[in-house]
């Protein structure tokens, strides 16, 4: 089975490097978990139910988890809240919220590549486009920028799957396909070292 480790790197020159901490680790390690180890199964599962005349009702769900205050945008304002509050007290830098609400962000929304995916894989391209827009039109708008360019990637690297990749080639796709997570948050000046191994 595929695994992921991640760590902390060496500090940089990096003037905004943010202390990298083995909390942040886990929840990179977690959001790689649920990304990149446990997608590829879902992927073709839901391909599957799609092929098999059920996209509608899949795509209801979809629509039904994102509308209605429920793509999380109320609660991503209080932790916004919560977090300045620290940074008003001296506890957390403006760059330490920037991460935080940027792993929530894709925490929440960067997961849902898969179900476009999958209705693309299957050929329900139109359900696929109305799925994007809707996420666009309930979460992207509000948040940052760089979440909805992770959520393209991984929708491309989802379609890049095939069911006859070996465990060296899962690895290989596994890596690419969470790059576009470490540069994001390298960006922010935080930086991890990260293993995908069997």
């Amino acid at each position: 089975n595929l695994r992921v480790t991640i760590s902390p790197a060496a500090p940089t020159h990096d003037a905004r490097q943010i202390p990298a901490s083995a909390n942040t680790a886990k929840a990179l390690e977690t959001l790689a978990n649920e990304l990149c180890l446990h997608v590829p199964h879902e992927v073709f599962a839901n391909e599957l139910v799609i092929r098999a005349g059920l996209g509608a009702q899949l795509f209801a769900l979809n629509r039904q988890s994102l509308t209605g205050g429920r793509a999380g945008i109320e609660a991503r304002i209080m932790l916004e809240a919560r977090l300045q509050t620290e940074v008003t007290q001296g506890r957390l830098s403006e760059n330490d919220v920037a991460l935080t609400l940027l792993l929530a962000s894709l925490e929440a929304h960067a997961r849902v590549a898969l179900e476009t995916a999958a209705f693309a894989r299957a050929g329900a391209q139109k359900l696929a486009d109305a799925l994007d827009d809707l996420l666009q039109r309930e979460a992207f708008r509000h948040i940052e920028p760089e979440v909805a360019d992770i959520y393209r990637q991984l929708c491309n690297s989802y379609s890049a799957l095939t069911a006859d990749m070996d465990a060296s080639q899962l690895q290989e796709w596994a890596a690419n396909a969470f790059a576009p997570v470490l540069h994001a948050i390298a960006r922010l000046g935080a930086h991890f070292k990260t293993s995908f191994h069997v």
